[in-house]
């Protein structure tokens, strides 16, 4: 294991001690969420688990504005909104 392979063993088993999910994969198999990773990273990769981004969204005629809450939104809405709206991404594993 290399030193930038370390940084990343590191990140991912830090995030677990802070109670962040884990998943790992076998090469060429599918992701899976793993309760009590065992660390055997010659074998099996290990990520955190992804967590899709939310996030709400002001439109206007001529802009757009983004806002983490949908109260900051509400906020700082000025009298020409036209919508909020709430956006959630769909997380898709790449297909082979």
């Amino acid at each position: 294991m290399n030193i930038e392979e370390t940084k990343v063993a590191i990140a991912v088993m830090q995030a677990f001690v802070e109670g962040k999910k884990i998943e790992w994969m076998v090469r060429g198999s599918p992701w899976q969420e793993v309760e009590e990773p065992v660390w055997s990273w010659n074998e099996v990769t290990y990520r955190v688990k992804r967590e899709p981004r939310e996030f709400w969204v002001n439109i206007y005629e001529s802009r757009v504005v983004t806002y983490r809450t949908k109260d900051s939104a509400d906020f700082n809405a000025a009298n020409d909104r036209i919508a909020c709206v709430h956006v959630r991404e769909v997380l898709e594993e790449a297909k082979p």
